[in-house]
């Protein structure tokens, strides 16, 4: 997560660079009334650019948690 809520500008570039270190990221963003969805047509644009396929599906590498149950590890997706 970018941590859009809390940083409604900041959250694009993060975002970007989580996307470009990775194979496969999942972002999660929220809509929410502290301004951070006026970054996002800037944040896809970039992945347009960029050639970045943006899908629903997910690789099960992406998913740690299948039917309620953890399948993956989980603690490396917890903000300290």
């Amino acid at each position: 997560m970018p941590r859009d809520w809390a940083d409604p500008v900041g959250w694009v570039d993060r975002a970007l660079a989580d996307v470009r270190a990775r194979e496969h990221t999942v972002v999660v963003i929220h809509d929410v009334p502290s301004g951070a969805m006026g970054g996002l047509p800037r944040f896809l644009d970039e992945l347009d650019r960029s050639g970045v396929a943006v899908t629903g599906e997910l690789p099960d590498e992406c998913v740690p948690i299948i039917g309620g149950r953890i399948v993956s590890p989980v603690d490396h997706l917890m903000p300290l």
